[in-house]
């Protein structure tokens, strides 16, 4: 149960409309199964149950639905209210308006809040709820502005995103904890949005004449408009700029900023057992952790990284990064410390358990410490000497604990997996990502049809995490000697690595499988933070489009993120993360690598020189 003097007000809203993993877009449409297991969930949890007003269109199937997932003997003193008929709403409703929606427009919003509160609605602006990367800073914003005395959520749908619905029940989970401090009829999420000088332009331009959006290759290019930190318009490239407006003109190629899906902040890419390496990062001090985390995001900033998805830190510090959101540092999609076994891959990270009470009280805590996704170690790894690279790691039993007990908040699993039998072994779990999937066997990297059309078939996405910086890959005399080992046994040599896997990833695309781009970055030197782009240039080997290439580390790995409704394409009412670079990405990926300019939430990167070295 909530506990706390809001536990009557805190509300999860459902909605009928939203998709689950697995379900193809036909079956968003008044899918009862799907409505039926969010709120059974949230009745578990003790929460109270009320029907997210923009599902007006399917109050029938709320109505049914509802009086299926409430307790016996309950239902007549939780009467269903019809959400078009704003007088039912009780006076402590809250009205969040994001964008509007032609299912719940804005207009309809502001009416239900001005009516029924007399107060003008909240804006929370940048994106659709289920699509919100910060549910903690919406709790606060909800109760900073009622002095505490929030009711319901409302707000339009993400019709474009990847499915995984979350957002609602870790808001209502959260929001008792936030305290208010101070009250306003209008709340700002992101501090670090641009507001303009008096008397300034609020609007400013881009045009370039190559462009990709996200999704495609724009052949005619585009004029990208932004205020503040979003993008306000996509027009033609002859598009007349309003007068006053500063219009920049590019001669490379615009896209959305880059989304690294597999990074480690802690850690800057040396060479193992030296300062700033993974390994050593479980003996820092919080204060260093910070600060090698702040220079991490700064290389990434600078090549045209806006987003991050850090899978393997210390104490949760990649939390305190991503919570912090300071300007001009990408935004951090965060997993926390990984689970391993005792001893096993990773465990100087601290996220060591054993036995399924311990994975479940494990997860329990990642989730209350907030993290936007759970990542099990379902194998040994090359950096970690004594794990089984070939084998797996946790029983069956214990992988499918941290699934349930991660699915049951809500929340996402990826699983860390080099080996074939850790790959079945985290898909007979049920998780939801498969990292890196080198699929070894005894012949090394393999390509088993079956496997690939069940990861196809369960709807798995994975990160193979390609790509390396060639000049900085160590002589195989100096690496460690389980490393050459394994080199000298699997054909794991750089040149035959990628020829291997540019062969797998050819099977995964023709599977259908979805793939992001993930570099692992900050584990070696080859492998230093800024370089996705190498990783996404390497799906060319595997007859990757170019588009289809781009969209692993834009639309694709936001989606995946839960970020479609935030960032990942050029779209209106999105956040203004841009990367303008060098040459013509159509004709050459290679170019990725050389960006001319960086705007990260609409704040161009090279001022984070000054900061860095003031």
């Amino acid at each position: 149960m909530v506990a706390g003097p809001l536990a009557a007000a805190a509300v999860v809203l459902v909605n009928p409309m939203i998709p689950v993993p697995g379900e193809s877009p036909g079956a968003w449409w008044g899918n009862t199964g799907a409505v039926e297991a969010r709120a059974a969930r949230a009745v578990r949890l003790g929460y109270p149950v009320e029907f997210d007003p923009g599902a007006y269109m399917f109050h029938d199937v709320a109505r049914e639905v509802l009086a299926t997932v409430t307790p016996k003997g309950e239902q007549s003193q939780r009467p269903f209210r019809d959400p078009c008929d704003f007088t039912t709403w009780p006076p402590a409703t809250t009205v969040v308006s994001s964008r509007d929606d032609r299912f719940f427009p804005l207009e309809f919003q502001q009416r239900l809040a001005r009516q029924r509160l007399g107060v003008e609605p909240i804006v929370v602006p940048g994106g659709h709820l289920v699509a919100l990367a910060h549910p903690d800073e919406l709790a606060t914003a909800i109760l900073t502005a009622t002095g505490g005395t929030c009711g319901s959520v409302i707000a339009p749908v993400n019709h474009s995103g990847s499915g995984r619905d979350r957002v609602r029940l870790v808001i209502a989970k959260r929001v008792h904890r936030a305290l208010p401090n101070s009250s306003s009829d209008r709340v700002d999420l992101d501090q670090n949005r641009t507001h303009p000088a008096e008397g300034a332009f609020a609007m400013w331009a881009i045009k370039a004449e190559s462009c990709f959006d996200g999704e495609r290759f724009i052949p005619d290019g585009l004029t990208v408009l932004v205020e503040g930190d979003r993008i306000s318009g996509v027009e033609p490239l002859g598009y007349d700029v309003p007068q006053g407006c500063p219009v920049t003109t590019y001669p490379g190629t615009l896209l959305p900023g880059l989304i690294d899906g597999h990074v480690h902040l802690v850690a800057e890419g040396t060479r193992p057992g030296t300062p700033g390496s993974l390994e050593l990062t479980g003996a820092l001090a919080d204060e260093e952790l910070d600060e090698a985390v702040r220079r991490s995001l700064a290389e990434q900033a600078r090549s045209g990284v806006t987003t991050v998805r850090d899978l393997g830190d210390v104490r949760y510090r990649a939390l305190v990064a991503r919570d912090r959101r300071s300007a001009l540092e990408p935004r951090v999609v965060a997993a926390g410390p990984p689970l391993t076994v005792p001893a096993g891959h990773c465990h100087f990270l601290g996220g060591a358990v054993q036995g399924v009470e311990g994975v479940r009280a494990s997860v329990r805590e990642h989730v209350e410490r907030g993290v936007d996704l759970v990542k099990v170690m379902a194998s040994g790894g090359m950096m970690t000497p004594g794990t089984d690279v070939l084998g797996v790691q946790f029983t069956p039993e214990e992988l499918r604990a941290a699934v349930e007990e991660a699915h049951a908040a809500g929340v996402r699993v990826v699983a860390h997996c080099h080996s074939e039998a850790a790959a079945r072994h985290a898909l007979a779990a049920g998780v939801d990502g498969l990292e890196h999937a080198t699929l070894l066997g005894a012949d090394g990297v393999g390509c088993p049809a079956d496997l690939i059309a069940d990861i196809a078939r369960a709807g798995l996405t994975v990160d193979p995490t390609l790509g390396w910086d060639p000049a900085k890959i160590a002589p195989i005399e100096q690496a460690p000697a389980h490393i050459r080992e394994l080199v000298e046994r699997f054909g794991l040599a750089p040149d035959e690595l990628r020829r291997r896997r540019a062969g797998q990833m050819s099977r995964f695309r023709e599977a259908g499988v979805r793939v992001v781009s993930g570099l692992d970055a900050g584990v070696s030197p080859s492998k230093a933070h800024g370089n996705v782009w190498r990783a996404v240039a390497e799906l060319a080997d595997a007859e990757y489009t170019h588009a289809e290439a781009l969209t692993t580390a834009t639309s694709v790995a936001a989606d995946d993120c839960g970020l479609g409704g935030t960032t990942g394409r050029l779209a209106p009412g999105l956040a203004a993360d841009l990367l303008v670079v060098d040459g013509d990405l159509a004709r050459d990926l290679q170019v990725l690598g050389q960006p001319a300019a960086v705007w990260v939430r609409g704040k161009p990167v090279p001022e984070m020189l000054s900061l860095n070295s003031a």
